[in-house]
């Protein structure tokens, strides 16, 4: 019989020390003996670190950094898996995961990703969980659109680690974007990867989140990063559905700009926008609200499910 693959999990942390117990214990309760957990720590003052130590089987790495990607790429260069799977401090794994991801890469060894369901949650008042919404893994045939306007999931994707060795790890010039640059990048290189619909993964939703937050102000500053990011790839030589895609992205990013401007009543965000789309097809508008209204669709449809 073939020894099972070993599984890295990275955790980025700094100040978690309320949360972080459960994403140690969702890893530890998987039905899999293969793995390593490494945490690479910023700088935690909450007692975080005086937590970790009761778990002696984490590989725990400190000091400074620039942030969730950058301790993501010195998680990477040390791994010793396989696999490598990234998880959030806040967030947690659901029971099988590992079992079900490595049964996807075992099926087929040119596979060098894999995408799984994911759920964002927030915590009662009484402690239980309250689904806000429940997300499908990323087909390949729709990569490039979910790595865009799309919902990514990012967190509920394994990957070799042999993928970042070859098209590069997380670029440091987006602190809230970077995992789009990456699975662009996996787009555009046509990275043989599968998707299990199977939800493995669980994001909590509150106010401390990067990412899964309601937070306008994180929201514009993402909208920002992503608009670079849009604007760098469009102006790269492509095939012409790709460019299609990115200036559709840049359309939608128009967009949400020009509504949080008037949501914040702010009208910097306002002419911003404004002065953005001179460049863009006077038909800009058109295709923002239809992939506003694609987005709102697909929302209410996984809300169902």
């Amino acid at each position: 019989m073939a020894e099972q693959p070993f599984i890295s999990i990275i955790t980025p942390s700094l100040d978690r020390a309320g949360m972080i117990a459960d994403a140690i214990e969702s890893v530890l309760s998987q039905d899999y003996p293969r793995f390593e957990h490494i945490i690479v720590d910023g700088g935690s003052t909450d007692g975080t670190l005086e937590l970790l130590k009761q778990y002696s089987h984490l590989r725990v790495v400190t000091g400074k950094d620039r942030g969730v990607y950058d301790a993501l790429n010195k998680g990477i260069a040390l791994a010793h898996g396989e696999i490598i799977g990234q998880l959030n401090s806040d967030d947690h794994y659901g029971p099988g995961a590992f079992s079900s991801i490595r049964a996807i890469f075992s099926e087929d060894n040119n596979v060098e990703a894999v995408s799984a369901g994911a759920q964002v949650y927030e915590s009662r008042l009484d402690g239980r969980p309250r689904i806000l919404a429940t997300y499908p893994g990323v087909r390949p045939s729709e990569l490039l659109y979910r790595a865009t306007i799309g919902v990514p999931v990012f967190n509920g994707w394994f990957f070799k680690k042999s993928l970042f060795e070859k098209i590069g790890g997380y670029s440091l010039d987006f602190s809230l974007a970077a995992d789009r640059d990456f699975l662009i990048r996996c787009a555009l290189q046509t990275v043989p990867s599968r998707c299990l619909d199977t939800v493995l993964y669980h994001y909590r939703q509150h106010s401390g989140s990067l990412t899964i937050t309601d937070n306008r102000g994180q929201r514009v500053k993402y909208i920002h990063e992503a608009l670079h990011l849009a604007s760098s790839y469009l102006d790269r030589p492509g095939s012409e559905s790709s460019r299609a895609m990115f200036a559709d992205w840049l359309a939608y990013l128009c967009g949400e700009l020009l509504v949080a401007g008037f949501v914040l009543r702010n009208t910097t965000l306002i002419v911003e926008a404004m002065q953005r789309v001179k460049s863009l097809s006077p038909v800009w508008f058109f295709r923002f609200l239809y992939f506003r209204r694609k987005q709102q669709i697909f929302l209410r449809r996984i809300q169902t499910l």
